[in-house]
C-alpha cells in the first residue's frame, strides 16, 4: 500500500486517516473546548428558574458545559452568581443529565465554552468579602457587628433536628457566628456545636430563619464571629483532634489505619449496593466508617471519585445513620485491608 493510500486527509470532515484510525484534529478557527476542574463531581443547588451554574472558580457569565459521563447527557450552563463549587447546577440544569434518583455527578466533565467563537472566559478573581456584597434587590441588609469571617463562602444545611444551631470546620465549639443572607437581609446568630467540612453549616432550624423559599443554599452569605454578650470573640480553632465515642455509645476500637481526621461524612444520594467514592483514596480501597455518635459502623469499597474523604451512598449510609440526620460530624474513618 502507497504511503498516499496510508495517509489521507480530509479538509471537509477535518480528521487524518492513519491506517484506517480517524483523529479529530482542529481547523481554520475551530473552538477548542477548555476542559476544567479536572476530577470535580457535580451537584445541585435546590434553587429553582432557568437552566443556571454557580460558580467559585469562573465568573458571572461565563458559559460551562457540563457532561455527565456516566449517561452521555450534556447541558450548557452560564454561571449567575457564586457558589463554593467549581460549578453548582440548578434543579432545571440539573434534570437535563441527572440519572434517576442521584443528586451527584461523580463522573462530570466540566468544560469553558464561549457559546459563539470567541475567547473563553477568563477565571474569577478571588472573592471579595461578603462584608461588602450588596444584597438581593429590595433587601434590607443591616451593617456588619462583627468580624466577617470566611469571605465568598455559600452556606448550607445538615439535615439536623434541634434547636438553632451550627457545625464549623474553622471554628470550635461554642463560637458564635451570624450567618445574614444577602438574597433577603435575614440572619440568624447561632452557636457551633460541633464539626462540620464547611467554615459554617447550619441545621434545618436556623437554616429556615435565613432561607429563601425551595432554596437549600445560601449565595450571598455575610458571615460574622460575635460573642454574643461582649467579651472576646472566640479563636480560630486548633487542628481537629481525633474525635472520641459520644456517651453512652458502644463504639468497638480501631482495627485500621484511621484516615481523614476530623472529616464528616454525607451521603450522595446514590441508589446500588452499598458503597463509597472518594476524593482521597482510589478505587477498591475499602474504608470503615464508624459513626461515633451512635456506634454504628459499615465497611465500603470506594467505587469512584468524589469530592470528600468518603461519601456514602444510600445503602451504605442507612446502616450508620441517625434518624433525620444527613450527615454523620463525628466520624471515623478507617483504611482497612
Amino acid at each position: 500500500m502507497s504511503l498516499k493510500k496510508k495517509f489521507v486527509f480530509s479538509a471537509v470532515a477535518g480528521a487524518l486517516v492513519i491506517g484506517g484510525v480517524a483523529a479529530t484534529v482542529a481547523i481554520g478557527n475551530a473552538a477548542v473546548p477548555d476542559v476544567v476542574c479536572q476530577g470535580s463531581t457535580v451537584t445541585l443547588s435546590g434553587e429553582g428558574g432557568a437552566p443556571a451554574a454557580s460558580s467559585g472558580t469562573f465568573p458571572v457569565g461565563t458559559k460551562l458545559k457540563v457532561t455527565n459521563l456516566d449517561n452521555g447527557k450534556a447541558t450548557t450552563v452560564t454561571v449567575n452568581g457564586p457558589s463554593g463549587s467549581c460549578v453548582l447546577l440548578n434543579n432545571a440544569a440539573f434534570e437535563t443529565v441527572r440519572e434517576p434518583g442521584k443528586n451527584l455527578i461523580r463522573k462530570a466533565r466540566i468544560e469553558r465554552v464561549d457559546g459563539g467563537g470567541g475567547a473563553a472566559a477568563a477565571p474569577a478573581a478571588p472573592a471579595a468579602s461578603a462584608s461588602g456584597a450588596a444584597g438581593g434587590a429590595g433587601a434590607q441588609v443591616p451593617p456588619a457587628t462583627g468580624e466577617v469571617v470566611c469571605p465568598g463562602s455559600t452556606v448550607t444545611l445538615s439535615g439536623e433536628g434541634g434547636a438553632p444551631a451550627a457545625s464549623s470546620g474553622t471554628f470550635p465549639v461554642g463560637t458564635k457566628l451570624k450567618v445574614t443572607n444577602l438574597d433577603n437581609g435575614k440572619a440568624t446568630t447561632v452557636t457551633v456545636n460541633g464539626p462540620s467540612g464547611s467554615c459554617v453549616l447550619l441545621n434545618n432550624a436556623a437554616f429556615e430563619t435565613v432561607r429563601e423559599p425551595g432554596k437549600n443554599l445560601i449565595r450571598k452569605a455575610r458571615i460574622e464571629r460575635v460573642d454574643g454578650g461582649g467579651g472576646a470573640a472566640a479563636a480560630p480553632a486548633a487542628p481537629a483532634a481525633p474525635a472520641a465515642p459520644a456517651a453512652g455509645a458502644q463504639v468497638p476500637p480501631a482495627t485500621g489505619e484511621v484516615v481523614c481526621q476530623g472529616s464528616t461524612v454525607t451521603l450522595s444520594g446514590e441508589g446500588g449496593a452499598p458503597a463509597a467514592s472518594s476524593g482521597t483514596f482510589p478505587v477498591g480501597t475499602k474504608l470503615k466508617v464508624t459513626n461515633l455518635d451512635n456506634g454504628k459502623a459499615t465497611t465500603v469499597t470506594v467505587n469512584g471519585p468524589s469530592g470528600s474523604c468518603a461519601l456514602l451512598n444510600n445503602a451504605a449510609f442507612e446502616t450508620v445513620r441517625e434518624p433525620g440526620k444527613n450527615l454523620i460530624r463525628r466520624a471515623r474513618i478507617e483504611r482497612v485491608g
